[in-house]
């Protein structure tokens, strides 16, 4: 059986005025609102859009940056 319901001031209210016996043992799975879904499209369209302008930027850093980045930043001898 599922019931829907709403939290209200940190108590679910069960639609319909339903009620269930004292003492029930009840699994809560929250549904995210429209509301959050909308805004997690945004974010994420958002991010997409700044991945596509990064890609279009000029590049400028050594090829060897990941294997001999202390090098760069601390002046190490750089690995072969």
């Amino acid at each position: 059986m599922t019931i829907q319901g709403t939290v209200h001031k940190g108590v679910i209210i069960l639609a319909g005025g339903q009620t269930l016996p004292e003492g029930t043992v009840v699994q809560v799975a929250p549904q995210p609102s429209a509301s959050v879904q909308q805004e997690s499209k945004r974010i994420g369209e958002s991010l997409a859009e700044l991945a596509e302008w990064a890609e279009t930027q000029p590049c400028d850093l050594p090829a060897d940056l990941a294997r001999n980045h202390d090098h760069y930043l601390y002046g190490l001898p750089k690995k072969k």
